[in-house]
């Protein structure tokens, strides 16, 4: 294990920063747990200064391992990253973490390392990976949401992260992870209130993506995080994400007490359509803005039911993530951000919650009525 080597945490400029840029959660993690180690990690983010992968290349010098996010999103991009810098240097270690399909395709575009799995508590692979090898490695779970490192957020600038698609989300936008999945774990409700009020004393943060991938599955654990929030008027807007729900008032009520303005309703099929119709109606009824989320890999049949679920209630906005039909999905959500209806449901939330929306709303009139 190498303790003098130098680890860059590299994101690459990504397709959608004109209405959206979070913080590198995942890499401010690493750089964290690295850190621990005494070992000399930056963070860099190109979206916040021009910087290229030629650029990037003449800049390795010495001890340096270069370590690139690659989101799913972004991973073609990422390929030609790789492979511009191991053309220039075949003895520069180069590897990837997170999870974003199929590791080979990092691997034979130059990468040493892929690692997918929870990467910051595997940070040793980080350390002894050489230019010569080609390995993809599972980093285990971190058992105990006690020991997750806590991201490493000085290394950026966080007054200039934004989430543009949410309009009443108050500008800047952070990340605190409350779960994980597979298998489900979840931090206390002191961590993550304690992390929250920090956020909101010291850091001058807006809004807070609450990273869960069902927030209402623990409803003891919400309602106390709930009690918390209410009693110290925390001045942050909560983001969440939530499913289908068969006591879907009971939900929206605790995240109305805890501040959410926004909250994703991700589908994982429409076995059941009464329910999510219930879910969303009570989150509207509740004030918050609803985005329906299904994955773009989902059959035709349930990517429509979808879309019609969004109609049908009149949700704020809808997503399709993931690799399938991403230039169809892109234009029926393009579509649906303008109907009459929805711009006006969108504006009359927004104004109630953050009435200076209509500045951010300027920026991204481009890519919304802009032509793929």
């Amino acid at each position: 294990m190498s303790t003098t080597r130098q680890i860059w945490l590299v994101r690459i400029p990504t397709h959608d920063r004109r209405w959206l840029l979070h913080p590198p959660h995942l890499l401010e993690r690493i750089a964290s747990a690295l850190m621990l180690k005494r070992i000399d990690a930056r963070v860099i983010d190109a979206n916040l200064r021009p910087l290229d992968a030629v650029q990037l290349a003449d800049a390795a010098t010495g001890d340096l391992a270069v370590v690139f996010r690659a989101d799913p999103a972004e991973r073609k991009a990422v390929g030609q990253w790789l492979k511009t810098l191991r053309a220039s240097s075949k003895d520069l270690p180069l590897a990837v973490v997170g999870d974003c399909g199929d590791p080979d395709l990092f691997l034979q575009a130059g990468a040493n390392l892929v690692l997918t799995g929870e990467a910051d508590g595997a940070v040793e692979q980080l350390l002894s990976f050489t230019a010569k090898q080609r390995a993809h490695v599972v980093a285990d779970p971190i058992a105990d949401p006690a020991q997750w490192p806590l991201p490493a957020r000085e290394h950026l600038p966080p007054e200039v992260y934004y989430d543009r698609t949410v309009p009443a989300a108050h500008p800047p936008v952070a990340v605190v992870e409350a779960a994980r999945e597979n298998p489900t774990r979840r931090r206390e409700v002191d961590a993550v209130f304690g992390e929250l009020d920090m956020l909101a004393v010291s850091s001058g943060v807006g809004s807070v993506v609450l990273v869960d991938a069902d927030i209402g599955r623990d409803r003891a654990w919400l309602n106390e995080l709930a009690r918390r929030v209410a009693e110290r008027r925390q001045p942050l807007d909560l983001l969440v994400t939530v499913r289908p729900q068969n006591d879907a008032r009971e939900l929206a009520t605790a995240l109305r007490w805890c501040r959410a303005v926004h909250a994703t309703v991700e589908l994982d099929d429409l076995a059941d359509p009464v329910t999510a119709e219930a879910t969303c109606h009570a989150l509207i009824d509740a004030g918050l803005a609803v985005r329906v989320k299904i994955d773009a890999s989902r059959p035709e049949p349930q990517l429509a039911a979808a879309l019609h679920l969004a109609r049908r209630v009149r949700a704020h906005d809808i997503i399709f993530p993931g690799e399938g039909r991403r230039l169809e999905t892109t234009r029926a959500r393009k579509r649906y951000l303008q109907m009459p209806w929805t711009l006006l449901r969108n504006a009359a939330h927004a104004t109630l919650r953050r009435p200076l929306w209509w500045l951010d709303a300027a920026r991204m009139f481009g890519p919304l009525v802009s032509r793929e």
